[in-house]
């Protein structure tokens, strides 16, 4: 019998073993930035035949909220465009209110690119909450202009002219 130290515990994951190197990180850079200089030292490393490196943490976690928010989010525009379509019983006005919303993500990528601002999980909520914004601002011209036609037998360019005036 030869005495020989061994592992205290042996920490696995989907039925591998695995190694765990805890990083703490301060809030100077964005998790994001940290998360690629880690990836270009990891790419340096020389792996052995069997094993693999991986980033987890925090950074899987923010990765799966993002993908679950972006299933939200299509989800939520479809179904604000159904009830559109079934409360106006009309499918060319629900479109129209639904082009306002590729606008709406032009401006939230030009506000973060000139704030230098990252995609995080608050500038993510904002630009569902403007989305919302845009939708119900889109809701309230279209209608506006509907009740502008009808009423004052304007056309369509003026409509529009007249009701962006008012709103």
């Amino acid at each position: 019998v030869e005495r020989t130290t061994s592992p205290g515990s042996i920490a696995r994951k989907d039925q591998e073993r695995m190694l765990v190197v805890n990083v703490g990180i301060s809030n100077e850079r964005p998790l994001s930035e940290i998360a690629a200089d880690v990836r270009a030292a990891m790419a340096s490393i020389e792996v052995p035949e069997g094993f693999r490196l991986s980033i987890a943490g925090e950074l899987e976690e923010q990765a799966e909220a993002f993908g679950g928010l972006v299933v939200g989010i299509f989800l939520a525009v479809f179904l604000v465009f159904a009830v559109l379509v079934v409360q106006l019983e009309s499918l060319k006005a629900p479109i129209v209110i639904m082009t306002a919303v590729p606008f709406a993500v032009i401006g939230v990528v030009a506000a973060l690119l000139v704030s230098g601002t990252t995609f995080n999980l608050n500038s993510f909520l904002g630009a569902i909450v403007l989305v919302g914004i845009v939708v119900n601002n889109a809701i309230v011209l279209v209608t506006s202009i509907d009740q502008i036609r009808s009423d004052e037998g304007l056309g369509v360019r003026e409509a529009v002219r007249e009701a962006g005036l008012r709103r």
